[in-house]
């Protein structure tokens, strides 16, 4: 399970650089209590967790992609103003991302 997978791997994964410090404490709170869940963590870090403890997963390509989709169109933007025309373009990008997936 998720728990025991974090725990196996924690002293790994606290060293990480791209593991930012609300992520490891999502991870590893302060009371122990390490989550046996995913429901709360965001796409960066599912991203994060697959790549460094399912080498073998699926669909790494798709799912880097997504994560750099939402960073680009959505996590990290300055308006959420889109023209009709930007929002066909990121519709379909996104739909691709999606079917590959």
């Amino acid at each position: 399970n998720l728990q025991m997978q974090l725990e196996k791997h924690k002293m790994h994964l606290c060293k990480l650089r791209h593991l930012n410090p609300g992520q490891k404490k999502m991870l590893f709170p302060q009371d122990n209590s390490v989550p046996n869940d995913a429901q709360m963590f965001d796409i960066s870090l599912l991203e994060l967790l697959l790549k460094e403890l399912c080498r073998n997963a699926p669909y790494a390509a798709p799912r880097d992609r997504l994560r750099q989709y939402r960073n680009s169109n959505y996590g990290h933007i300055h308006s959420t103003d889109l023209s009709e025309g930007d929002f066909e373009r990121l519709w379909e990008e996104l739909t691709d991302i999606l079917v590959d997936l």
